[in-house]
């Protein structure tokens, strides 16, 4: 594996890479808009993969600079991606891969470099974390700084705002933190989150009635993900609750918890529609 780049320091507060070559591997689909929408700051249009078969296969075609991979996905999980990857040969073997992954435990780094990875950063992705990454894995040609601080945009649609920031399942400064304060790229996000939910509350209800608790486990940890992106931190934390018992075989549990887990979901759905209803 190869080592990352020093030579740019931490006073670097934005950076430009146009000419990298990014693959992002994630089965939730929000997950890939979030970090292809911060990637879009450095200028940088990365590809994307939804499963590991897909990124395989991509990777074969393509000439990578870094890949960002999901660790948990339905039918090849990221570890196993990667191991797939770095057997295709010595180039493939220094390719950097960073793991995505929105369980960070002590012990962590060492965990993921002996599974192949070269690095991990946490999901939902900060962009000053990525930043870091960039720096660190990219090759030095290919990335220019800016010392200057990109200003926040404190407008955007008021009402939207507005409407948002009184439900309460909602805090949207977290929400805004995960896209550097950029309201119109938080708005998208949200309304993709509303446009999918209620399907994936349908997709844990029928895995968890049906047994499939390994199903229930993916679909669970993919909500926990998306729910913190839009800063629903209160049900991001009670979905970690829930992948924690399936992951623990815990299906009693599940199923006792996931009612209540599944009512505060449609009141999200609705009151976020509400607010669509009523902005425009």
């Amino acid at each position: 594996m190869r080592k990352g780049n020093n030579d740019m320091t931490d006073s670097v507060n934005t950076i430009l890479a146009p000419d990298a070559e990014i693959l992002v591997v994630d089965d939730n689909e929000l997950n890939l808009k979030v970090a292809c929408g911060l990637l879009s700051l450095s200028k940088i249009k990365a590809k994307t993969a939804l499963s590991g078969k897909e990124a395989i296969e991509m990777v074969r075609q393509n000439k990578f600079d870094l890949v960002f991979m999901d660790q948990k996905m339905p039918d090849m999980n990221g570890d196993e991606v990667t191991a797939q990857i770095r057997k295709l040969g010595a180039e493939y073997e220094s390719l950097p891969i960073v793991a995505l992954t929105a369980s960070v435990l002590n012990g962590a780094k060492g965990m993921f470099l002996s599974k192949g990875f070269d690095d991990f950063i946490s999901k939902p992705v900060d962009l000053y974390e990525l930043y870091e990454i960039l720096i660190r894995w990219l090759p030095p040609e290919k990335i220019s700084g800016e010392s200057a601080e990109e200003k926040v945009d404190p407008g955007g649609p008021a009402c939207f705002i507005k409407g948002i920031s009184a439900i309460g399942e909602i805090d949207i400064h977290a929400g805004l933190r995960y896209v550097s304060g950029k309201e119109d790229m938080y708005r998208e996000n949200v309304e993709f989150f509303c446009e999918g939910l209620l399907a994936k509350c349908y997709a844990m209800a029928v895995h968890l009635n049906g047994g499939e608790t390994g199903r229930f486990l993916i679909e669970v940890h993919s909500m926990k993900t998306s729910l913190a992106t839009i800063g629903a931190t209160g049900l991001s934390e009670a979905a970690a609750w829930l992948e924690t018992a399936a992951s623990n075989g815990n299906v009693e549990h599940c199923a006792s918890k996931f009612p209540a887990f599944y009512k505060r979901l449609a009141a999200l759905h609705k009151s976020i529609s509400d607010v669509f209803r009523e902005c425009g």
